[in-house]
């Protein structure tokens, strides 16, 4: 028989309210999460949007930073170029046969998003991405000269010298590789490398010498690769050259970042790049050293 009275359990009541609270505040998440990016496009032979489970959020108005104006998401979606292709095969995600001339239509690695026609900014107000041809930060050389007051026509000049002589240095130090010992030529160009270093420390920065700096960096910059391909070559022959080497220009790519990284941490530290050219002369002896210390096989001799 029931007596009538009523009893709650609140430890029941509170863990049920939790967990309808915790779903609706999932759901809510994932529907703000749907802002941007939304509606997806499913491709196929007729193109379909798909709003997601649960629908889109209300549209809402954000302020830009930095007096960029104001943004509603979701809003309008951008327009993009007609994209000159038809997928090969009737499901999403199929591979796409371009119609036309594919760098032209701007399919595959010619492709591209139409973004607004202002620059990205940090929180400071900054453009996030500059290009580099704009840049004048992004490599040692220039900000070194400009340090020293010379102006960036002088250094783009030296970095356009450097990128001219490079095909000479590399075509004049295969060639040497070709009739003389690989590793002392190896060695040498590490050599020079490092006394040119030195010397354009010690020397003062003028638009002669920076020029000068730029031409023979240039003769000394890629002649390092047909000289230590050859020596790969020599010593575990073509089978893996490709390997090995590949390897080697890993290598090269990762002390080129190191390089970079220390050099710019330096200079926010120091304010200048004197004990980064000093470092890199002193590599250039160091690596002198372990490649003249390297034992060349001799060529095999025909027997008469």
């Amino acid at each position: 028989m029931g007596t009538g009275e009523i009893y709650l359990d609140f430890a029941a009541i509170t863990f049920t309210v939790f967990c309808g609270a915790f779903v609706f505040l999932v759901l809510y998440l994932h529907k703000e999460g749907k802002r941007e990016g939304f509606p997806i496009r499913h491709d196929g032979r007729v193109d379909s949007f798909g709003d997601g489970v649960g629908g889109l959020p209300d549209p809402k108005t954000y302020k830009m930073a930095h007096g960029q104006g104001e943004r509603t998401v979701p809003g309008p979606m951008p327009e993009q170029y007609e994209l000159k292709a038809t997928p090969t095969r009737p499901h999403p995600g199929a591979p796409l046969e371009p119609t036309g001339d594919p760098m032209v239509d701007g399919v595959g690695p010619a492709a591209y998003a139409i973004r607004p026609e202002r620059p990205d900014l940090t929180i400071d107000g900054t453009p996030r991405i500059v290009p580099l041809r704009v840049d004048s930060d992004h490599k040692v050389l220039p900000s070194y000269l400009h340090d020293a007051g010379l102006s960036t026509e002088i250094s783009s000049w030296a970095l356009a010298l450097i990128g001219l002589f490079n095909i000479i240095g590399a075509f004049v130090c295969g060639w040497l590789g070709g009739i003389v010992s690989k590793k002392k030529t190896l060695a040498t160009v590490y050599l020079l490398r490092g006394i040119i270093i030195a010397a354009f420390i010690v020397i003062p920065p003028t638009p002669v010498t920076a020029l000068l700096f730029g031409a023979a960096m240039g003769l000394l910059w890629l002649g390092t690769i047909p000289l230590t391909s050859g020596l790969i070559m020599v010593f575990f022959g073509p089978r893996y050259l490709s390997m090995l080497y590949g390897m080697v220009f890993l290598s090269h790519q990762i002390g080129s970042f190191v390089g970079a990284w220390l050099g710019g941490i330096w200079y926010d530290w120091f304010g200048n790049y004197e004990a980064m050219w000093w470092l890199n002369a002193a590599a250039g002896v160091f690596a002198f050293l372990v490649n003249w210390a390297i034992r060349e096989p001799r060529p095999a001799v025909a027997a008469a």
